[in-house]
């Protein structure tokens, strides 16, 4: 498949990295293009790399609140990356106060891997939106299936 979400993940936690990957990789329309363990590393994977999306974290070792200020950079310069927040942080207030539009979501820690999934297979769709193709073709098959059918020709009629 060539239409694949490429992610970055950005984590100095080397086992939270790790899981995610593991867990991400396993579904067949994410792309992990790579993993930053720090800022200056995260900063060259997305000039290099160019992810459509970035899942970090805000503190990045002892600094503080570096993942927030990268998330800030690429809001004013490249409106296209989108980031996934997953920390411990609330920094929701900071977000609504400097107008931060390109945070899809805010996870906390311990993350939810499941619901992680759901919200990337959401970025997915707004990237690659599915296209109905020989609809007419469609609905041949579909005689088989009678509700399945009139569903379809209800749809069109709407149209």
């Amino acid at each position: 498949m060539e239409n694949k979400l490429r992610i970055l993940i950005a984590d100095d936690e080397e086992i939270i990295a790790k899981i995610m990957e593991d867990k991400l990789r396993k579904e067949e329309i994410f792309e992990i293009i790579g993993i930053a363990k720090d800022k200056e590393e995260e900063v060259e994977m997305i000039e290099n790399l160019t992810p459509h999306i970035v899942l970090t974290d805000i503190m990045k070792g002892r600094r503080d609140r570096a993942g927030l200020d990268i998330i800030k950079k690429y809001n004013i310069i490249d409106s296209k990356i989108k980031f996934i927040v997953i920390s411990g942080l609330d920094i929701r207030m900071e977000i609504v106060k400097e107008n931060i539009k390109n945070i899809v979501r805010i996870f906390p820690k311990p993350i939810n891997l499941n619901q992680l999934i759901l919200e990337l297979k959401k970025v997915h769709r707004e990237i690659y939106p599915v296209e109905i193709v020989n609809i007419n073709n469609s609905i041949q098959c579909l005689k088989k299936k009678p509700y399945l059918q009139r569903f379809i020709e209800n749809l069109l009629k709407k149209m």
